[in-house]
């Protein structure tokens, strides 16, 4: 009897501590801020309608940014962990450098498109979306 009712209020004490140390874990982790502000949400969020927007079938599109742009200064690092974001978030649909596919996606800062347009007028519909984004789809 004296050993049930050890091995009942050791197991009570180890769940007591285990909430105990739950709670303080989450008060001290509040101040990082929520989960939904992480960066892959936040691109997530920028991605929704331009993702909507890609037909169905495509299995594989561009990426253009600002470095693929001559002459524009850009931020290498970020450009790297850009592209690594949109990889993710266009997933299953594989992004990759360049315009060579039929369907692009522009990430570029207003003077990086201005740019890029002025030298393919003409060949590409665009669709602009929010955050310097855009659906360029190779007429053919």
């Amino acid at each position: 009897m004296l050993r049930s009712f050890l091995r009942i209020t050791i197991l009570g004490v180890v769940i007591l501590w285990s909430v105990y140390q739950s709670v303080n874990y989450l008060n001290a982790t509040k101040s990082l801020g929520s989960l939904e502000e992480d960066p892959v949400t936040i691109w997530e969020s920028k991605f929704k309608k331009l993702k909507k927007a890609l037909p169905a079938d495509v299995k594989t599109v561009g990426y253009l940014a600002d470095w693929d742009i001559q002459d524009i200064e850009y931020s290498n690092g970020d450009q790297h962990g850009e592209y690594v974001l949109v990889q993710y978030v266009l997933s299953p649909v594989i992004a990759v450098r360049g315009s060579e596919p039929e369907w692009i996606i522009g990430n570029l800062t207003p003077r990086a498109y201005k740019k890029w347009w002025s030298t393919t007028q003409g060949q590409y519909e665009v669709t602009f979306f929010k955050h310097n984004l855009y659906l360029i789809h190779r007429i053919e």
